[in-house]
């Protein structure tokens, strides 16, 4: 997701990013060097160096930190965003079970059923007590 434009309120203590025709928000506390009132945002923008999918601000003190989209997305439990790392969670899980999924199991996770699409399982176990699989 590439970010147009990235803003900072200090009243509501929150990073604005425009993406995809949507504002989005995440608080200063989710960030790691988070901004005060004695140590004000002095510089902010988009990086090009993140390919535009992330932005670098700069605080009065020095300290700068990066801050990429996809945390945007998280934060605000994105449903496009849930279903892929979701689909991305659940085919990783293979290689690290002992048993491995089922033809049925698998097809799920293709088709990208319903559930999976708006975030209303987390889990496989959860998707087979859904589903009784």
């Amino acid at each position: 997701m590439k970010i147009r434009s990235v803003t900072y309120n200090n009243r509501k203590k929150l990073f604005a990013i425009k993406a995809k025709g949507k504002e989005w928000f995440l608080p200063y506390a989710k960030a790691d060097a988070q901004p005060t009132a004695h140590d004000p945002i002095v510089n902010i923008y988009v990086d090009r160096e993140l390919a535009r999918e992330g932005f670098t601000y700069t605080l009065k003190s020095g300290r700068e930190d990066s801050l990429l989209a996809d945390q945007f997305l998280d934060y605000n439990k994105d449903p496009g965003y849930l279903r892929e790392l979701l689909r991305y969670n659940l085919t990783l899980k293979p290689r690290y079970d002992d048993k491995p999924l089922s033809s049925a199991d698998l097809q799920a996770i293709r088709r990208g059923l319903d559930d999976i699409h708006h975030g209303r399982v987390s889990t496989l176990d959860a998707y087979r007590r859904k589903r009784k699989v």
